[in-house]
């Protein structure tokens, strides 16, 4: 059995423990669902890939599951393949942040929806760029931060954020021009986890040190690099979340 990367794994301890079927989008080889369905025998799994090859090794991966009948597999965009059920959780990982939320803006677009009962879906984002454009469209949207883990990954730190949400709430989320709140740059939980240990070092943070100032420096090197693009109002402002970068830096440097 093919071992789970470190960011894979990561995604499979976030997964919360009362999930009933497990939505994976853009499953690929399906490593992270067939871990799941392990982990967890009375629970199901939904794969879906818009790519024929992918979902292929997917379907071998996981044939005694599906023949079962706890995993299902479908060859479709996003979540176009999607019908929501209580108890799910969708996991949107390994792609950018801006097609995350393309993919949840186009539920929006989904005739098959209106009417739709409206129930609280949980969702687990990890992307690969533009994570803070996730955290700000979701939290503005009324999300709510259910979790969050970071992850070194072939000398990446990535960050894998889990959300509750309204299903109403999910189809109407849009990216934002700019990102402004550190806790959308940094994650919910980094951000307390940072101010608390600034305000009383030693608390025994969540996150270790060494993951923490690594997204640190990451999150602050991507904020440097789009000044350029910025207004001058919104580059004072930018300026002023660099500068509590800088610090939350030097404090946790000791």
């Amino acid at each position: 059995m093919a071992a789970l990367s470190a960011r894979l794994q990561t995604i499979l301890e976030l997964i919360p423990q009362a999930t009933l079927r497990l939505v994976d989008v853009g499953c690929d080889h399906g490593l992270l669902s067939r871990a799941f369905l392990e982990a967890h025998p009375e629970s199901r799994a939904l794969l879906i890939d818009r790519r024929p090859g992918p979902l292929a090794k997917a379907e071998a991966l996981l044939s005694e599951q599906a023949s079962s009948g706890r995993a299902e597999f479908r060859l479709a965009d996003g979540l176009a393949a999607w019908c929501p059920t209580a108890g799910d959780t969708v996991v949107i990982a390994g792609m950018g942040g801006r097609e995350i939320l393309g993919i949840l803006g186009r539920l929006a677009e989904e005739e098959r929806f209106v009417g739709q009962k409206d129930f609280p879906i949980r969702i687990l984002v990890q992307a690969m760029r533009d994570m803070p454009f996730v955290r700000e469209a979701l939290r503005r949207n009324g999300a709510r931060s259910g979790g969050q883990k970071l992850c070194r990954d072939r000398g990446w730190i990535y960050s894998v954020d889990l959300y509750e949400v309204l299903f109403s709430t999910l189809k109407a989320v849009t990216p934002a021009s700019v990102v402004r709140e550190e806790e959308d740059w940094l994650g919910t939980w980094l951000w307390k986890s940072i101010r608390s240990e600034i305000s009383s070092p030693d608390s025994g943070s969540r996150f270790s040190p060494q993951e923490t100032l690594a997204y640190l420096r990451r999150q602050q090197r991507i904020a440097e690099g789009e000044i350029k693009g910025l207004s001058s109002a919104e580059v004072a402002q930018r300026e002023a979340l660099l500068t509590v970068f800088a610090q939350s830096i030097e404090v946790l440097e000791g």
